[in-house]
């Protein structure tokens, strides 16, 4: 067997929250640009580009309880080893508040003379 061949299991589908859509769409439909990176496994769900600052997004469900809220083992995993920021978004709200908070970061970084690729 070749040493990068995978198993059924290793790609299995990766269940998503039922807000997951919902949230991606929100930022699609206010200029954001969206990455879908929910059916890698030991990652986050999203990634989000907006105003030329990115943001590693991790959707759960807020209607659920917080024990079922709780990040998989390989969510974890990813979540500590990470050194930059990895938003959890439960729903709309959240969305919207962390657009504004993109949005002015790339303002701040543009007063400080930061030249964003956009």
């Amino acid at each position: 067997m070749w040493p990068f061949m995978y198993t059924w299991q290793m790609i299995r589908a990766a269940r998503k929250d039922s807000n997951h859509n919902e949230i991606a769409n929100y930022f699609l439909n206010h200029g954001a640009s969206v990455g879908d990176l929910s059916q890698v496994k030991r990652l986050c769900d999203l990634v989000v580009g907006f105003r030329g600052i990115n943001e590693l997004v991790e959707v759960k469900d807020g209607s659920k309880p917080p024990s079922q809220q709780k990040l998989t083992p390989g969510e974890q995993q990813f979540h500590d080893r990470h050194r930059g920021t990895i938003s959890v978004i439960t729903n709309l709200e959240e969305a919207k508040q962390l657009l504004l908070a993109m949005d002015q970061k790339s303002i701040a970084l543009i007063s400080a003379g930061i030249n964003l690729t956009r």
